[in-house]
């Protein structure tokens, strides 16, 4: 992910995260705590990507342990979900501030899809896990992208016959709940 962000600078990520997270855990967290987090946090990525799992969804839960985990070793405290999440978009909005036309907000977008999910009626979540929502929302995504005009019924085509291709089945009605939702959390009603 860094390697496509020429103008990264690692002293310059830490300063802007402590700088725009809360005054809570600028107090608990120094810069250089702030940075062992995201050295552990780019390790995990590493081991996704060695896995051959670095385009499926990031489970934060999984993530979380993995920080904790390294943190409690180092006798650092802890960190909540949230709190991972704040240092998260903090990185994310460092790397936009470098390069705001560059690479694809992995983390915003992976904490995004499993807002949208957590949201989702359970009769949804029933039938489709996190991965087959994420997969619906990226085949949303590059419709729009590749897109100057988008009209919503043709959207609604092409992703489920785009899912259908990934041996995913969706219904219309299923398809129209979940992009309700992903609207709602987006704040796009």
């Amino acid at each position: 992910m860094l390697e496509q962000i020429t103008n990264y600078d690692e002293a310059d990520a830490i300063k802007y995260i402590h700088e725009h997270i809360s005054e809570d855990l600028q107090k608990r967290y120094d810069e250089n705590t702030i940075g062992f987090i995201l050295e552990i946090v780019y390790e995990y990525y590493e081991i996704l990507e060695e896995d051959g799992k670095e385009d499926e969804v990031v489970n934060l839960e999984e993530m979380l342990a993995f920080v904790n985990a390294s943190m409690n070793e180092s006798d650092l405290e802890a960190l909540s979900e949230e709190e991972l999440k704040e240092i998260l978009m903090a990185d994310n909005a460092y790397m936009d501030s470098i390069d705001p036309e560059g690479a694809e907000d992995v983390v915003n977008l992976d904490i995004e899809v499993e807002n949208i999910y957590n949201a989702l009626p359970n009769s949804i979540k029933e039938k489709y896990s996190l991965e087959d929502v994420y997969l619906i929302l990226c085949i949303e995504a590059d419709y729009i992208a590749d897109n100057d005009m988008v009209n919503e019924d043709t959207l609604r085509e092409v992703i489920i016959d785009e899912a259908k291709e990934e041996d995913l089945e969706i219904t219309l009605d299923d398809l129209n709940k979940i992009l309700a939702v992903e609207a709602k959390v987006l704040g796009e009603e």
